[in-house]
């Protein structure tokens, strides 16, 4: 008797769920989380592999110290491959220059593209309560996503979202996104087709977790592959772990020399 008055609140539970007002929330969340990340300095360590016509494909692992100076990420390299570059996690940030400038408004840019896909995908998906679970010992809500056959693509950015589902685990107390898994079940053009096509089974995944109070992204990876008019092999697989999170600015990093 106790079983079935259980599995009974258990299934009133699932039926209660609204998995796209809950991907609603996590999506406006997400904005957020680019102003919390600009006020946090952090180490990075990526890994990035490149596939290549040659039997050996094209490898390299980075070290950097990474600040943020007007929403803008600004980088110390201290690592190649494991061997030291010369700086220091103590040396001062680059000044901004006109190069920095120009860079700075790609990057503004870029980030309201994002925020516009993220909302984008409101539309372009529809979200499925699968389960309740456990993550990093916080229980989290289990929402699958595959594309809604209705949706209308933006742009050409937005017209990949036609071809990829996925799932999505989501802090049950605050709708955090806290980790996230997604993948392309069919080929898709590149440029309108004409040059290049990444093939069927590229994947992105990215986690999320309290540091000190604080929602932060602190690992993303992809993998796709293509042809290149139809000859060429392209591609990327690209590793970032963020780690060591601490407040401050490329201005004003901690444990950082003033510049001169």
């Amino acid at each position: 008797m106790l079983l079935l008055v259980l599995g009974a609140l258990l299934l009133t539970a699932d039926q209660n769920v609204d998995a796209h007002a809950v991907a609603r929330d996590t999506v406006n969340l997400q904005a957020k989380l680019f102003d919390e990340i600009e006020q946090h300095c952090f180490m990075m360590r990526i890994f990035q592999e490149e596939p290549t016509n040659e039997a050996k494909r094209k490898q390299e692992t980075r070290l950097e110290h990474v600040c943020f100076r007007d929403g803008v990420p600004v980088y110390n390299r201290l690592e190649i491959d494991g061997k030291p570059t010369g700086i220091k996690m103590t040396d001062p940030f680059p000044p901004p220059d006109d190069e920095w400038k120009k860079r700075a408004e790609k990057i503004r840019e870029a980030r309201k593209t994002q925020i516009d896909i993220a909302q984008q995908c409101l539309q372009a998906f529809v979200f499925s309560y699968v389960t309740e679970a456990v993550m990093e010992g916080r229980p989290v809500l289990v929402i699958d996503f595959k594309p809604n056959p209705d949706y209308r693509a933006q742009s050409r950015t937005t017209e990949l979202l036609r071809v990829v589902s996925g799932r999505a685990w989501i802090d049950r107390d605050t709708h955090y996104l806290m980790r996230i898994q997604a993948k392309t079940f069919k080929d898709f053009a590149l440029w309108g087709g004409l040059l290049a096509r990444v093939r069927e089974g590229a994947t992105i995944e990215m986690r999320q977790k309290l540091f000190e109070g604080v929602w932060l992204p602190y690992f993303l990876e992809e993998r796709w592959e293509g042809k290149l008019a139809m000859m060429h092999r392209i591609g990327d697989h690209f590793r970032l772990e963020r780690f060591d999170f601490a407040r401050g600015t490329a201005d004003k990093a901690p444990g950082t020399k003033p510049a001169k």
